[in-house]
């Protein structure tokens, strides 16, 4: 089982939300950084593109450590929204991965 440091993860989350971003028109892109905002107001994702973007993301962090990563599970549960921004579900990501 494979190991993950912040970067990597950040490139994941960043490579998921690409793979959202290239489906729609060229005009309607939106940027991508830390910052971007996954729930809520200011978030460039609708709520299908929402689940696109989380799909994507938990078959490409199971590909690269082995095992679910059980992001979705208790994430809606917990007083802290993992999926408020980029940031904030990175460190999500680390802190149930144990890193």
């Amino acid at each position: 089982m494979a190991t993950l440091d912040r970067p990597q993860i950040l490139d994941i989350v960043c490579a998921s939300l690409e793979s959202v971003n290239q489906e729609r028109p060229e005009t309607d892109r939106f940027r991508i950084d830390e910052a971007t905002a996954l729930l809520g107001d200011g978030s460039p994702l609708d709520s299908l593109e929402f689940v696109a973007f989380s799909t994507d993301l938990e078959r490409r962090l199971r590909r690269v450590i082995g095992r679910d990563p059980g992001l979705l599970g208790d994430a809606f549960l917990t007083a802290d929204q993992p999926f408020d921004t980029v940031t904030t579900l990175v460190g999500h990501i680390l802190t149930k991965l144990g890193g």
